[in-house]
């Protein structure tokens, strides 16, 4: 063997050995991308069916979700070209996406929220209004009861003086 040829393997080697390394280096990152991506669709997974779940308890409280349910349309969107992104193998996009839905649907949790303690709120209100109505309504239907009853009662007595008042009068 030459010094020519004891060169050229040496370099050889280097280049395998250096090849190796982005091998394995690129394989690493490959799954690391991977495990994220997955990890980061099932946390939008998560959020967008606590997004729901906030959506549904909304509108058993009697809010208007009109707007809630666009927005969680839009959040299932995301999540749902998050998935196809995952599915192409395409991780970054699948992160990006995955974490657009979990912001639009925290975005609908904190709605949610709001607009179900707003719709308690009125209709607290709106209780208290018709109890105080309805105490209201009693008290003027018993305070003019009352009144009407002591003016036919003294209409009543009216006319039974005014008849004892004749009635003695024809006998003398």
């Amino acid at each position: 063997m030459t010094s020519f040829d004891i060169k050229r393997s040496t370099i050889l080697v280097i280049i395998l050995i250096i090849f190796t390394i982005q091998f394995r280096f690129h394989t690493a990152s490959a799954i690391t991308d991977a495990e994220e991506a997955a990890s980061a669709l099932a946390n939008a997974e998560r959020t967008v069916g606590e997004a729901y779940n906030a959506t549904v308890n909304a509108d058993q409280t009697g809010a208007n979700i009109s707007t809630l349910l666009t927005k969680l349309s839009d959040a299932g969107d995301e999540l749902s070209a998050a998935e196809t992104a995952y599915r192409q193998g395409d991780f970054n996009s699948t992160v990006t996406l995955a974490r657009i839905s979990s912001q639009v649907a925290e975005g609908v949790k904190a709605d949610a929220s709001q607009l179900g303690l707003e719709a308690l709120g009125a209709r607290y209100m709106n209780n208290w209004f018709k109890m105080v109505v309805s105490i209201v309504a009693v008290v003027t239907v018993g305070l003019g009861s009352f009144f009407i009853w002591r003016r036919f009662k003294k209409r009543h007595y009216q006319r039974v003086l005014n008849a004892k008042t004749e009635a003695v009068s024809h006998e003398l």
